[in-house]
């Protein structure tokens, strides 16, 4: 049983289709999405923005997700998790300066296995937000 609820939670993780949302970083939109890799909070005084994808609104706090496509935030071969990256480290710097008053961390989800080549590409690649 317990095996079934970690399957079921992994496969959670893994790039997935969004109603109504876009990559943040290219603004592909109807493309398999990867939320769990950021994720934000903030009070209910903010309105969350509109490339932000919110999940849960309590005790006076919006949580929510950074949608990543395919492409900007791509999969391991071995175990098709996102694939946390350099680039992805840079993005959350843009993040907190473009949205102030939002906190963003690194969520879970993410694959453990060792990606050097990504990681190396990562360095020269320049981060920027789509502009939605």
């Amino acid at each position: 049983m317990n095996n079934s609820f970690r399957e079921a939670l992994i496969e959670s993780y893994k790039h997935r289709l969004v109603d109504k949302a876009s990559c943040i970083v290219c603004g592909q939109k109807e493309a398999p999405l990867a939320l769990h890799i950021i994720q934000f909070h903030h009070s209910d005084s903010i309105v969350t923005p509109d490339p932000l994808v919110a999940m849960s609104s309590s005790r006076g706090g919006t949580r929510g997700s950074v949608p990543l496509c395919r492409t900007c935030c791509p999969p391991c071969v071995q175990c098709e998790l996102p694939i946390l990256t350099l680039g992805t480290k840079k993005l959350i710097a843009l993040l907190t300066t473009r949205y102030q008053g939002i906190t963003f961390v690194f969520g879970n989800g993410v694959c453990r296995h060792v990606h050097i080549l990504h990681d190396f590409k990562s360095l020269f690649r320049q981060v920027s937000l789509a502009e939605i």
